[in-house]
């Protein structure tokens, strides 16, 4: 059996799943696909690509979906987590380096983006720096050790976009790495995030929900 898995959190993301699928499956990696009870045939492909897929009766957030491929991870026995998005916007081939670093013992794994798309990614990776020393907390592109979770018990008690687990670790003394991803891809269909505004909004209350609670 293989130690690490790919967890996928996916809605609405029947253009971009099959060709992240595909290129995943060429690194004989498992995965898992968390559909977030998407209106269209993402997990309709993903099943049909013979990947794992659970599929949520409604629409619970990014962040549940997420815990909930984790907490997969853990139920079938691997020891380590990749988190990517559906949208093909991270570097398939970066996998080997996340292997490599969980090789060498780090529980944490942070992807950092050669750029942020919105005003306030950066206000919210200029407060996870100085904070936390953390470069690029809304990076989609994570790796866990899976027994830090199942220590945790959550991965999110608030709408925190897949950054307090990764906080809450750092805060315990785990030990950590960050490293450029090779590449980003912008995505051409709009953020699952909606709107500029919408999307800006909802990435600051995340931020201050993050400064009260965590």
């Amino acid at each position: 059996m293989k130690s690490v898995i790919v967890v996928i959190p996916a809605y609405n993301e029947e253009k971009t799943i099959k060709n992240v699928l595909n290129s995943l499956i060429k690194y004989d990696i498992d995965i898992v696909v968390v559909d977030d009870g998407s209106s269209d045939k993402t997990s309709l492909i993903a099943n049909k690509m013979g990947v794992a897929t659970l599929i949520n009766n409604k629409n619970i957030g990014y962040d549940k979906t997420l815990e909930r491929g984790l907490f997969y991870g853990i139920q079938k026995g691997y020891k380590y987590a990749i988190t990517m998005d559906a949208d093909g916007q991270h570097p398939v081939e970066d996998i080997n380096y996340f292997i490599k670093s969980f090789n060498e013992g780090y529980a944490l794994v942070i992807g950092i983006r050669g750029k942020l798309q919105r005003i306030s990614e950066y206000i919210f990776a200029s407060y996870a720096k100085l904070m936390w020393g953390i470069v690029d907390p809304l990076c989609g592109m994570k790796g866990y050790k899976l027994s830090c979770l199942e220590e945790f018990r959550y991965f999110d008690s608030y709408k925190s976009m897949g950054t307090e687990f990764a906080i809450r670790l750092v805060k315990s003394g785990i030990k950590k790495k960050q490293f450029r991803l090779s590449r980003v891809i912008d995505r051409a269909d709009e953020s699952r995030l909606g709107s500029s505004i919408k999307a800006n909004m909802y990435i600051l209350k995340s931020l201050i929900y993050g400064i009260i609670k965590t």
